[in-house]
């Protein structure tokens, strides 16, 4: 008689894949089926006037168009998206130069210089938090923090 190892942690693995595979598999396979069989792919017809299809309705086969729907984004709506992120952040940088400029203006009419401690940012994002304190300010606040 040989003695053999145990096998038993391998047949216990594949157990396990054998359960989660058809825990994902079966289901799947089931509303696939159920597509394909009670659904079945779109159809061309005319469209109406003055009716703009969306992105989803230029494919054929349900599930695509389900995933065209809820999953992936739009190229163009994603591109839209990053154009507008980009405007967004030219304009706040707009403003922060905008108050740079009026800041220079008032120490030039002031006759009035920078302190030793003062540097120029990299970044006007530090600047930009600061206006928005600012503007978040009440007037009764400004005052008292110009009686300080």
């Amino acid at each position: 008689m040989v003695i053999q190892p145990s096998r038993f942690q391998w047949h216990i693995l594949k157990n396990w894949l054998h359960f989660y595979f058809m825990l994902g598999a079966i289901p799947i396979g089931l509303i696939i089926t159920y597509v394909n069989v009670f659904i079945g792919p779109a159809t061309l017809e005319e469209i109406p006037e003055g009716y703009i299809p969306k992105e989803w309705e230029y494919h054929q086969h349900p599930i695509k168009r389900f995933f065209q729907r809820y999953i992936f984004p739009s190229p163009q709506q994603e591109e839209y998206e990053k154009y507008l992120h980009h405007m967004y952040t030219e304009y706040q940088l707009m403003k922060v130069r905008k108050l740079e400029k009026q800041v220079e203006q008032a120490m030039a009419a002031n006759k009035d210089y920078r302190s030793s401690n003062y540097f120029r940012e990299i970044y006007g994002s530090k600047y930009l938090y600061q206006y928005r304190d600012l503007n978040t300010l009440r007037p009764y606040e400004l005052k008292r923090e110009n009686q300080d």
